[in-house]
């Protein structure tokens, strides 16, 4: 995440100081650790491979760490590729801006899973760190919504598109 989109933030002319980051950055781990529950007693049964595991995870009736890292390591690569696409000119403002709309989409699901799976892992740290991915996760589909807004022609390189001009604007 923040790979592409994160040269961006320099636009920020009221951008915070780095002190101010990180006291907010521990004070939002710190409510989440208050906010995740204590690790079950139990592990509860491990996840089915078939369609009723969605409704296992939305449910947070499967393990932690099957909820968070297989969407997790595709939502990251599917951000870079599209991402790498749109700068380089092989895919259209369109096709970045319909991605988006369709991983923003899936990834509220997710969400939802890893919030009610945080209490199904061993160490309530895990729990912490999952929720803390998720919201870092929102923050940076928000950042995406304010590129496409203010930093179009920047960073799709509006430029060098003839067919697709308009949509830079």
């Amino acid at each position: 995440m923040f790979f592409h989109t994160y040269p961006y933030l320099r636009f920020y002319p009221t951008a915070t100081i780095a002190f101010e980051l990180v006291l907010l950055a521990v004070a939002g781990l710190l409510l989440l650790w208050l906010a995740t529950p204590l690790p079950a007693e139990h592990q509860p049964p491990r996840a089915a491979l078939s369609w009723t595991c969605f409704y296992d995870f939305w449910f947070g009736q499967a393990p932690l760490w099957q909820v968070f890292w297989p969407y997790f390591a595709a939502l990251n690569l599917l951000l870079f590729v599209v991402d790498t696409l749109a700068k380089a000119g092989f895919a259209t403002v369109l096709l970045w801006d319909i991605s988006q709309l369709l991983l923003a989409t899936t990834s509220v699901w997710w969400a939802v899973a890893v919030w009610s799976a945080s209490a199904n892992t061993r160490q309530r740290i895990w729990g912490v760190l999952a929720r803390s991915c998720v919201i870092i996760t929102g923050l940076e589909f928000l950042h995406r919504v304010v590129i496409r807004i203010r930093f179009p022609r920047d960073f799709f390189g509006c430029t060098e598109l003839f067919l697709d001009y308009s949509t830079c604007f």
